[in-house]
């Protein structure tokens, strides 16, 4: 027993003895099988060109993000990096100008945008921990196809391309400096009926602007005081125009009223607004005070038959709308009386004279290039600010355009090489040792026959 357990094991001079009588039939044999198994991993590989993909990596680094905001506070809309004019941008880029429709659909069709959702996050999402979530990350995917007709090199180029001109809508969408602009007519001099209605025109202008500036100042807040001084230096500047107008009584040469029927006319116009404003702020008040904003209960003998919420979305309408009205009227008000004392100021004071009209002339074309000349400093300094804040570190590429398919089958193909050698390494061991054993008993009976 013991001797026929000794036989039978495995020792390493056997298993050297095995693959030294094998050896030839291994290399045969392994050879053929790598080459049969490699090469039809590389005629599969081949066949799946057309299921080849492309990925780059982009990021967005803004406040808003996370809650799926754009700069502007506005949601995101990540499906315009494949739109028809990006695709176009990036095809004329390569120096393709001349594709249908339909080609660009099929572009549009072979891009996916990803977004991408961390372990944690997805594990947090799937227990119903996080309310929402909205990626800062997003993968883009190109997917060959014969359609397309592009090169490895161009899948590539194209991507790439694609997230330039994405990166540069990107910059002309959210780009502050276009934000101010002049609501003035270019020759505004030439065209108003009066000096002062020009101070009016401008001070509403510079109003607006004020107004346009203020939206940035939660997005921009260290350039925000910066700009708005240098407004209100302009703003200061048409107000000693005002006053001399006022205080020198100067009206245009052959305006339709004098400086004294213009501003009692501007006063009767505000007064009335001022009137209009009060009345329905008062009517707006009385509709509030009969609409009950807490839980309202109709009842029968005592006895609560019904219990009816109130709309607060409703009623924080009209408490909006009576604010609005209150400050209108109010500010009409305060023009009112305002225009009421430069009345006093022109009642009785002589025409103006011919140097002095000249004066306030000049002094408002001087006005009017010193605002342009402020809002394309203010404009310029925002482009550059919005162009490192937003487009450099606000929209970054994380990962240019690599072929992720490659690499995988390549692998695929030395593995199932590998494995075929194997194989074959393995048969040609099975096959001699098959043969030796059927050599052991042909060769045993023949001796036995021999002794016969």
């Amino acid at each position: 027993m013991n001797e026929e357990l000794k036989t039978n094991e495995l020792t390493f001079q056997k298993l050297f003895d095995i693959l030294k009588r094998s050896f030839v039939r291994i290399l045969i044999y392994g050879l053929i099988l790598a080459i049969l198994g490699g090469g039809i991993a590389t005629i599969v590989t081949i066949a799946d060109r057309d299921t080849a993909e492309y990925e780059t990596i982009i990021e967005y680094n803004f406040a808003g993000i996370e809650e799926g905001k754009d700069p502007f506070g506005n949601n995101l809309d990540t499906s315009r990096i494949k739109s028809d004019t990006i695709i176009n941008d990036a095809l004329k880029n390569m120096g393709i100008t001349e594709k249908s429709p339909q080609y660009t659909q099929t572009l549009r069709d072979n891009i996916s945008i990803i977004g991408f959702v961390s372990s944690k996050t997805a594990q947090e999402l799937a227990q119903g921990n996080m309310p929402g979530y909205f990626p800062s990350r997003y993968t883009i995917v190109l997917t060959e196809s014969s359609q397309i007709g592009f090169s490895r090199t161009q899948y590539q180029i194209f991507l790439n391309e694609l997230i330039a001109s994405y990166k540069q809508y990107f910059k002309d969408i959210y780009n502050y400096g276009k934000v101010l602009s002049l609501s003035i007519a270019d020759k505004a001099l030439e065209a108003t009926s009066d000096y002062y209605d020009l101070c009016i025109d401008y001070e509403l202008a510079i109003n607006k602007l004020l107004r346009e500036l203020s939206t940035l100042e939660d997005s921009v807040p260290d350039r925000y005081n910066k700009l708005y001084s240098n407004i209100e230096v302009l703003k200061n500047e048409l107000s000693t125009i005002e006053s001399y107008i006022i205080g020198n009584n100067v009206s245009k040469e052959n305006a339709p009223l004098t400086l004294f029927e213009n501003l009692t006319s501007k006063n009767q116009d505000y007064s009335d607004l001022s009137t209009m404003y009060g009345e329905l702020a008062s009517s707006q008040l009385a509709a509030i005070k009969e609409y009950n904003n807490n839980t309202s209960k109709t009842t029968t003998d005592g006895k609560l038959i019904e219990i009816v919420e109130t709309e607060s979305k409703y009623y924080d309408q009209m408490m909006k709308d009576y604010n609005s009205y209150n400050v209108k009227q109010h500010d009409y008000k305060l023009k009112a009386d305002n225009i009421a004392k430069k009345i006093e100021l022109v009642r009785d004071a002589e025409a103006a004279t011919a140097q002095e009209r000249a004066f306030v002339e000049n002094s408002l074309l001087t006005f009017a290039k010193n605002i342009n000349n402020t809002l394309d400093t203010i404009n310029a300094e925002l482009e550059l600010y919005s162009e490192h804040k937003i487009v450099e570190n606000g929209f970054k590429i994380a990962m240019p355009a690599v072929r992720i398919r490659t690499t995988m089958n390549y692998l695929l193909i030395v593995a199932i090489t590998l494995i075929s050698a194997f194989v074959g390494v393995i048969a040609a061991i099975f096959v001699t040792e098959i043969k030796a054993k059927r050599s052991i008993v042909k060769n045993g009976k023949t001796a036995q026959n021999l002794e016969d």
